[in-house]
């Protein structure tokens, strides 16, 4: 039998940092190694990564937290963008057979990354709107997404014009009571086994 597991989804999350401001860059990463290595809330238990980073050479910060998440063994970490044709060829469907293939059953999705509006919400093949159609509930959570491209004096504008237009995305795909906009870590919805946060409450 499967067990019950959520997925933490970083998608291009290293993401264009020089296009950023260095608060930007390191609130992502902060709240990442707060859900890798912090202990101290029950619901804090043992995760599966997935990311589709390439190892070392382009994202330095990532694949090192990967070593040292792997080194501890807590969670397991799997890696979509280093395998034969990368990210591309991946999909809802071949993340849930590679969860399978480990003894894991996805139950819940959590994402962060790059563009929010974009890579995060809809455009990859493993995008939240992809999974929110196949049925999984999905939490996008702010705090790891940063927007690169998006228009904006500063960062705090483009923030606002990103989630704005996520918003928009959201309604035009009908996927508002699918997809849970979290900002806040003790409002995440992590253990599967437990009723279930946000949505459908």
């Amino acid at each position: 039998m499967l067990k019950p597991k959520t997925i933490i989804l970083l998608i291009h999350f290293e993401g264009n940092q020089v296009l950023g401001d260095e608060m930007t860059n390191n609130l992502r990463f902060s709240y990442l190694k707060s859900l890798l290595f912090n202990a101290c809330v029950e619901d804090f238990y043992n995760l599966l990564i997935v990311s589709d980073h390439i190892i070392d050479a382009h994202h330095p910060k990532i694949a090192e937290l990967q070593r040292m998440s792997n080194a501890e063994g807590r969670h397991t970490w799997i890696n979509i963008g280093n395998e034969d044709g990368g990210e591309n060829k991946n999909d809802v469907n071949s993340i849930v057979l590679k969860a399978a293939k480990l003894g894991y059953e996805i139950q819940n999705v959590i994402i962060g990354g790059t563009n929010t509006n974009g890579c995060i919400f809809g455009i990859t093949n493993y995008s939240a709107l992809q999974w929110a159609q196949a049925g999984y509930p999905v939490q996008i959570f702010l705090p790891m997404c940063a927007d690169y491209q998006q228009a904006g004096l500063n960062q705090i504008e483009t923030n606002i014009m990103a989630f704005s237009e996520l918003y928009t995305q959201m309604q035009e795909h009908n996927v508002c009571d699918k997809i849970n906009i979290n900002a806040r870590m003790d409002n995440l919805w992590l253990n599967p086994e437990t009723p279930r946060k946000g949505i459908g409450e």
